[in-house]
């Protein structure tokens, strides 16, 4: 079973997002294109069939992973579009250009 995510952090442009667990976090790359595409070969009828479908993973290349950080997130904030700004559990700041 995968642990989920704590929090759930979106760049101001929805290009990257962090996903923080109980003791690591992920930075991943959006690629709304592959979304995009994934939908336009769908059929509305496949679509609401995809909520019964339980095989169904989706769009599998809707993230890209860019790269993995152990250290616990207590709070994030991006402060622009590549740059987040975080506290760890012993309090202190630290930011991430990506």
């Amino acid at each position: 079973m995968s642990p989920s995510p704590k929090n759930v952090y979106w760049s101001e442009n929805g290009q990257q997002v962090v996903l923080s667990l109980e003791d690591t976090f992920y930075l991943l790359n959006f690629r709304a294109d592959e979304v995009a595409q994934y939908i336009s070969t769908k059929e509305p009828s496949d679509l609401e069939e995809k909520k019964e479908d339980e095989d169904d993973d989706g769009c599998e290349e809707a993230f890209e992973f860019a790269e993995e950080f152990s250290e616990v997130v207590t709070s994030g904030l991006w402060v622009s579009n590549d740059c987040f700004v975080y506290t760890n559990n012993k309090g202190q700041i630290y930011y991430m250009i990506g």
